[in-house]
């Protein structure tokens, strides 16, 4: 969710009952044996300087994706081995997406305790296996880019919005994303070539009287340059979104996939700084994960750990989270799902592998179960994805579309997740039942002959 559900969101997850359980899987229900594999990797130092104070804080970021893992660790060149992911628990036949953060270090702390040299991400996977994978790090930071729209502190930015910022040296592209005020997705990310420095995004992008965080990412191999600007978008007839203001310091659910199975999304992101270990433990006695562990005396940080598991069977329930402060004191939050899946969605319009114009009226209709709190509806294309909610009762919207870097179509699939929520104090638990359809976007000769342009 953050991606579909990480970082949306995110995004930002967990396992199953009978996968959680010490005795094997029954039959019928093993997932096929599978062979641990890395998928992808990514680490990167980052810096952020807020438009408004000018204020430039440090941190890092850390994402892999992979089947069977079991425990994934980062050494630093200082020999200092912090746990991105732990778990006893068999993990064969599963896929393990995760992505942590540990940010707002001062420069000091950050140079002291990450410096320049080798880095190394060790991997153990379910069968005892390892796999270790190095990181060369040299800081060449490319220049904070310079946002000229929206401006820090814009409102009526209109939902369409026409991002624009100055070229930066050191940068090989930059990447724009938007995130709401409590908001678990990112509303949309696009990654922007090099030499271009402003992108129009389609109608829909924003929801209408919320306020936003825009994050200007200029990048290169190892580090990231960030520009964070806030903002609130122009408020019409529908009025900002219920799910903008859900808490999501804590979030745990389970999504039906259909005949993929479940995903199941856990985030963790407390607002406060100082904690050094974070444990997921499941409900109904089926073990425990952590998900981030420090081995730092202080940690002035904060972190954010986002895991995404796809499995065949659910669990449910109430889920504790465990939190450990530098110095050793403890302390929990319980996340509890909703007791009932709402209606599985089915897509009318567009059909499979149908070519449709841009803008097109997407249409669906939500099967028997409880009623949605909202839904979610997730558009993927080449470079982008756009998040948006719309109100449960509303069975339509239009599928919003950049026009394409090359060739008059693209591919494209819409995702449908009607969901239920169920927060107390800044947890919330969520269950969602999942549609989606892939199909083709065509665009139409201009008028005046020429071609389609993403950068004004």
């Amino acid at each position: 969710m953050k991606t579909a559900f990480c970082r949306l969101m995110i995004l930002a997850g967990i396992l199953t009952f009978l996968l959680l359980t010490a005795a094997p899987l029954p039959a019928q229900v093993q997932p096929a044996p599978l062979p641990p594999e890395i998928e992808s990797t990514e680490f990167n130092m980052i810096r952020v300087r807020d438009a408004a104070t000018a204020e430039i804080t440090y941190g890092i970021h850390a994402s892999i994706e992979g089947m069977a893992v079991r425990r994934v660790t980062l050494v630093t060149p200082l020999s200092k081995t912090f746990v991105l992911f732990d778990t006893a628990i068999p993990m064969s036949g599963i896929r393990l997406a995760l992505d942590t953060e540990a940010t707002k270090m001062s420069e000091a702390f950050f140079t002291t305790n990450f410096p320049d040299g080798q880095y190394k991400t060790q991997v153990t996977f379910a069968d005892s296996s390892t796999q270790t994978l190095p990181l060369n790090v040299l800081k060449q930071w490319p220049d904070f880019p310079t946002v000229l729209y929206p401006a820090s502190g814009a409102t009526n930015v209109p939902n369409a919005p026409l991002v624009q910022w100055t070229r930066t040296n050191g940068a090989y592209g930059y990447a724009v994303s938007f995130s709401a005020a409590n908001y678990f997705y990112d509303v949309s990310r696009y990654d922007v070539p090099w030499n271009k420095t402003s992108v129009l995004f389609p109608e829909g992008t924003l929801l209408e009287g919320d306020t936003y965080e825009m994050l200007l990412e200029a990048g290169n191999d190892r580090c990231r340059s960030v520009t964070r600007v806030s903002f609130r978008a122009a408020q019409t007839t529908l009025g900002p979104a219920l799910i903008s203001r859900i808490p999501d310091n804590y979030l745990l659910g389970v999504m039906k996939m259909g005949s993929e199975g479940y995903q199941i999304h856990g985030e963790v992101q407390p607002k406060a700084s100082g904690y050094s270990r974070f444990e997921v433990v499941f409900p109904q006695s089926a073990g425990s994960v952590t998900v981030f562990e420090s081995p730092l005396a202080s940690n002035p940080y904060q972190v954010w750990a986002c895991m995404d598991l796809s499995v065949p069977v659910e669990v449910t329930g109430a889920y504790t989270v465990k939190l450990r402060r530098d110095g050793g004191s403890n302390s929990q939050v319980q996340v509890s799902t909703p007791s009932q899946y709402p209606g599985e969605p089915v897509i009318l319009a567009p059909t499979s592998g149908q070519g449709v114009p841009p803008g097109y009226l997407a249409k669906w209709s939500i099967g028997t179960g409880a009623a949605p709190n909202a839904i979610l509806r997730e558009v993927d294309l080449d470079k982008w994805r756009v998040d948006s909610f719309v109100e449960p009762s509303v069975m339509q919207a239009a599928i919003p579309a950049f026009p394409p870097t090359r060739g008059s179509s693209e591919e494209a699939e819409l995702m449908l997740m009607p969901l239920r929520f169920q927060s107390s104090g800044n947890a919330t638990g969520f269950l969602g039942a999942a549609t989606k359809t892939k199909f083709e976007i065509h665009y139409p000769t201009r008028a005046d002959g020429g071609a389609w342009a993403l950068y004004p």
